[in-house]
């Protein structure tokens, strides 16, 4: 997930030197915004088989969904689904599975988020919220992860080898009939950034799974990695990493924009900014004169 613009209080006499001197920086990001009816994307390869160890993982955050339909994350017809269901009993809006496919596209082995069956544990997971979701498989055993948390595991010498040939690349937010016209189903109303496939069972600490973690880089493990950072209309290209190119299938797919920091400057103009401190409380005011493209700052104060 792209890192929060953040503003952080040393000391007040320092910060208010530093903001009437510079501008404010930060680098402007972008996730993809699929609306579940007609957009969707496509790495169109069908040479990504994996060995007997991987990793997917994905940033996801659902508007809505239908739980019949099993809207879907990515999907690789007849290898492997990663797709929305219903929650358990627990509160929440809705849950997730990680599948391998046989021939036939039925699921041989599952990882599940909603509690329903032995070893999994269910994990609230409510709309309108970023999740960093991973699958892994290490060669003996699979697991689920939402966030930091292990949420599903499942013991499989056989069932989780993913390198299945298939002619079929990678969907992502949909999946592709098996056969008759190129059309798609379970399209996905979710918001999606830093999708990431890799040749080896990545560990917790290998993942970006907090806000504020720094984008990823594609590294000697990278099969793809999607950080959807090129915003080139109408069709953008939004791959990379190792050796593959993706496009969009839908012309008119949303890339949302998201406030990160870096080395761009805004474009803000800063006019003034005081900060006055009473009975342990900090209190601040700043004015701009522009902003554009900005969702706001987030502040926070740290004791020196």
């Amino acid at each position: 997930m792209k890192q929060k613009n953040i503003l952080r209080l040393t000391q007040i006499i320092t910060v208010l030197f530093l903001l009437l001197l510079s501008p404010v920086y930060a680098q402007n990001d972008y996730v993809i915004h699929l609306d579940g009816g007609d957009q969707f994307g496509m790495v169109p390869q069908s040479s990504m088989n994996v060995s007997t160890a991987w990793t997917f993982e994905a940033w996801i955050n659902v508007s809505s969904f239908i739980a019949a339909d099993k809207e879907c994350i990515m999907d690789r017809r007849r290898v492997f689904s990663f797709y929305l269901i219903d929650k358990g009993s627990e509160a929440g809006d809705y849950a997730i599975t990680f599948a391998a496919r046989d021939n036939d596209d039925l699921n041989i082995a599952t990882l599940r988020s909603d509690g329903l069956e032995g070893g999994d544990t269910e994990t609230q997971m409510d709309f309108n919220t970023w999740y960093h979701v991973a699958a892994t498989y290490d060669g003996a055993t699979a697991k689920l992860y939402i966030n930091s948390t292990e949420t599903d595991t499942d013991i499989d010498l056989i069932n989780w080898d993913l390198t299945t040939t298939t002619g079929r690349g990678l969907t992502i937010g949909a999946k592709h009939p098996l056969s008759g016209p190129l059309w798609v189903q379970q399209m996905s109303n979710t918001k999606i950034d830093e999708i990431r496939m890799s040749d080896i069972a990545r560990a917790i600490d290998d993942m970006q799974t907090n806000t504020t973690s720094a984008p990823y880089t594609s590294d000697s493990n990278t099969v793809f990695l999607f950080d959807f950072e090129d915003q080139r209309v109408p069709e953008p290209s939004y791959v990379s990493g190792v050796g593959f190119t993706g496009n969009a299938d839908e012309g008119s797919i949303e890339l949302d924009d998201y406030v990160t920091p870096g080395g761009l400057a805004l474009p803000v103009e800063l006019t003034s900014f005081s900060a006055q401190v009473n009975h342990g409380e900090v209190t601040l005011n700043w004015e701009t004169a522009t902003e554009v493209s900005n969702y706001g700052f987030e502040v926070q104060r740290t004791m020196s």
